[in-house]
Parts: C-alpha cells; structure tokens; sequence
C-alpha cells in the first residue's frame, strides 16, 4: 500500500515539475536560446555515460520529458532518453538517424512520436543566435543551448507536425539512396547578428550491402 501511495506521489511530483519548467510536445513555442531545468540522473545505458550535462528540452510525451546528451570519448555521439516518474528510460519511439550535411552542423537526428507529431534535433557549431527548420512549407524555429563540455557547440530541438523523413529507396539491388534534397526538411543556423552560419538537411544517409 505504501508502495502504490509514493509512486502516486512521485508521479504527481513529476508531473507538476515538467508542467511548470517544460513544454507539451503539441506546443513548440517560440523557439530561441534557453536554459534548460538541473540536469536529472545519467541515461539509462550503463555503459553510455554521458559528457557533461545531460540537456532536459522541457518537450513531453505521456509524462515522460525528452533528455539529449553526448557520450563516446573519441568522438562524442549525440543520443536521447525519457525521463519520468520511473526514472530514465529508452523510450517507445522510432529515431532515424540523419547525420549532417553541411557545416556547421554537426549531427541530426528525428524521433518519430505517431499521429504526424515529430521531434527533431541535432547540434551545431556556434554562436547560435537563431535556428529553424522548413518542411512542407512551413518554418519552425528551434530551442537551443549550449554543451557543458564545450560551450562552442549548440544542441538544438524543435517539434513539428508533418509526414516523416522518407526512407531511402531501393535503386538497384543492394544499393538504397535518399530521396532528393527538396524532400527533407532544411536546418539554418543565424548568429546573433543574422548572419547565416550555414545550413544542412535532415537526410537519412543511404546505405550499400557488400557482397562477400
């Protein structure tokens, strides 16, 4: 009974504490620099601790908010988690791997929620004074801050509603490539001043299976 009365209780707690610091994912709001709520607990792979802060984006999702953060020594790599009342957890939602295709971004990616809600988010190189993406006519604009371990590099995160990325399609066999450029949204990153700093689509890569 116990148990069940503090679950209840820290649901509620967590509840009341992304309504207050966060955004629903319905609602991207205006976009711009943020800084985002005290980092929660590491992701919940063991073996991927993260570098520096993990970034709460204040986006929901069933109560869950969305974290990004960085892990890999070499060459850190951009992820994501949920975290809830049951702490930090994976996730139910399919994440398709975009990269980046032009400087200064650094990585994309789009988690796929359902019902035509999508998340994208990536990093780049700064200062960032502005960001935004277009797809199917329409501009959103991203929130973005600064990495903790390196304040050079901006994370960035928007929610749209729209068709997701299309696959890259079977061309000849083995081989699969992106559709044209035209069909993925386009990512542009302004100084402070407005000055572009340079832009990049969300693109799937294609793919080739060697034979052997």
């Amino acid at each position: 009974m116990r148990r069940h009365v503090l679950a209840r209780l820290a649901a509620a707690l967590w509840g009341l504490a992304v309504a207050l610091s966060g955004c629903d994912s319905g609602q991207p709001g205006g976009g711009g620099l943020v800084t985002p709520p005290p980092p929660v607990s590491p992701s919940p792979n063991p073996s991927a601790p993260p570098i520096g802060d993990p970034i709460r984006t204040g986006v929901t999702i069933a109560g869950s908010e969305l974290v990004v953060y960085f892990w890999g020594s070499a060459q850190p790599y951009l992820d994501e988690f949920w975290y809830g009342p049951n702490g930090a957890e994976d996730g139910p939602y399919s994440t398709v791997f975009a990269g980046a295709h032009g400087q200064p971004f650094l990585d994309m990616r789009e988690i796929i929620v359902g019902d035509g809600t999508l998340i994208d988010y990536g990093s780049v190189r700064g200062p960032v004074g502005r960001l935004h993406c277009e797809a199917e006519g329409e501009t959103v604009a991203a929130s973005f801050t600064p990495w903790s371990a390196d304040r050079s590099v901006y994370v960035f995160w928007l929610v749209r509603h729209g068709r997701p990325l299309p696959a890259p399609t079977l061309v000849r066999e083995g081989l699969w490539l992106p559709l044209a450029d035209e069909d993925y949204p386009l990512c542009t990153a302004y100084d402070a001043d407005g000055k572009a700093l340079g832009n990049s689509r969300i693109k799937p890569p294609g793919a080739e299976q060697k034979g052997g």
